[in-house]
């Protein structure tokens, strides 16, 4: 009981508004790149709660508030605004590490503030320094007294909810008034509340297996490299996919790629260096500078396969070009579907375009799926990437992939995804 009114309480956010509210400021703000809002949290830290912009590889994080540009705000209870963190003597150590990792060289930040006192910032980046100035301020702060007011009114209405349901003192009838709010404002809590804690088991049991399906060169036969792929071991049973974008959903997302792609690479450890290897990230997730950090200290480079969760953020090719000058290759997943437009080929020029296994299935009797598949190998040369084709299942398949220009592919026709120790004795013990 206690859990549910604590779920309905934490409903009265208003985060889609907070999101609507980062992304105008910044569109409307020529010289923005970014634009955030952060809560202070208990014990002196700061919960990102809204991002846009080049701020999304910060987004839900929570980091202590003197490692942050709003330490300053928060400190004076007025706008701050930092002119060139390269040079800027206040920058810490720090805050001057996370501002190079964004590409970031100049912030605008307003405290929001609660009753006398700043509970939290609305922040504005730019690339560029010196790219805000005393007209900016204004603006902006009108914005983040809008944003008190609505924090605080939040605060109040959940508040008069924890009185409405007695949860300091439960009585007799606060399941059925909680069940009755619970249908009215947050019809889905009771499987949330059950997602939250199963993922936080995942992450921190570490149920999550690795497995890694063979890539093959469709002309000689020859196994050329290696997908790593992720099993989760709970109950109830879902794809990958799934559980990854549920975990998105409570704020986990991250954390769940992060500890999937250290098993990943862990198992990736024994294969020999003659086969690429290749892990799957959602954007969110690439731009994370705690995840960037992971794949430039392996020992080895990797490709990285964008995920169809979410559209790129359009600043995503800056931040990942420091990983692409240490050897890392981009490919893009599932090309021909979701997310995966020709705009956002174009945007990050990836090394690897892997085609989507609904363009795989069907090809040998659908002209519409060859002629997709082969304007986009066509495509893929223009640009000097090369073309994966995923979903091979059968050979006549593999022989009209072929026949378009494919040379690369892999599917359950080729090889199943296996744990690595299978590819140890039969393939390895022969390399």
């Amino acid at each position: 009981m206690r859990d549910l009114v604590g779920e309905l309480i934490a409903s009265i956010d208003p985060q889609s508004l907070l999101q609507r509210i980062v992304e105008q400021v910044c569109v409307r703000m020529p010289t923005a790149s970014g634009a955030s809002v952060a809560l202070k949290t208990p014990g002196d830290y700061l919960e990102v709660l809204a991002t846009y912009g080049v701020t999304g590889a910060v987004q839900g994080r929570v980091v202590p508030i003197d490692e942050t540009f709003q330490v300053y705000p928060l400190g004076s209870g007025r706008p701050e605004i930092v002119d060139d963190t390269a040079t800027d003597e206040r920058i810490t150590p720090q805050v001057r590490e996370l501002s190079q990792q964004l590409g970031v060289r100049s912030c605008l930040s307003i405290p929001l503030i609660s009753e006398g006192s700043a509970i939290g910032t609305l922040s504005v980046v730019a690339h560029e320094p010196y790219a805000f100035g005393a007209s900016d301020v204004a603006p902006v702060s009108a914005v983040a007294e809008f944003l008190g007011v609505l924090i605080s009114a939040s605060a109040q209405l959940a508040a008069l909810l924890k009185d409405l349901l007695g949860a300091g003192s439960i009585r007799v009838d606060s399941r059925a008034a909680a069940d009755l709010l619970a249908s009215v404002l947050l019809p889905e809590l009771s499987e949330r509340d059950e997602l939250r804690r199963v993922i936080d088991d995942v992450v921190m049991a570490g149920e999550i297996v690795p497995v890694f399906q063979p890539i093959f060169d469709l002309i000689t036969g020859e196994v050329i490299g290696f997908e790593g792929l992720s099993r989760f071991k709970c109950e109830p049973t879902r794809s990958p996919d799934k559980w990854i974008a549920l975990a998105h959903n409570v704020r986990r997302g991250i954390d769940v790629e992060l500890k999937a792609l250290r098993a990943l690479l862990k198992g990736a450890l024994s294969i020999p260096d003659k086969y690429l290897v290749s892990v799957n990230l959602s954007p969110l997730a690439l731009a994370d500078p705690i995840i960037q950090q992971e794949l430039l200290s392996y020992p080895r480079g990797v490709v990285v396969e964008l995920t169809e969760r979410e559209p790129a953020p359009e600043l995503l090719g800056e931040s990942v070009e420091p990983l692409r000058q240490s050897g890392i290759r981009l490919a893009i997943d599932d090309a021909g579907s979701g997310f995966a437009g020709l705009t956002t080929i174009l945007r990050l020029r990836p090394d690897i375009i892997k085609l989507d296994r609904e363009l795989t299935v069907g090809i040998d009797t659908d002209p519409s799926r060859r002629a997709l598949a082969t304007a986009l190998t066509h495509f893929a040369r223009e640009i000097d990437a090369y073309t994966v084709a995923e979903g091979i299942e059968t050979e006549v398949q593999m022989q009209l992939l072929r026949d378009i220009g494919i040379r690369y592919g892999q599917g359950y026709f080729l090889g199943r995804p296996q744990p690595v120790d299978v590819f140890e004795e039969s393939l390895f013990s022969r390399a």
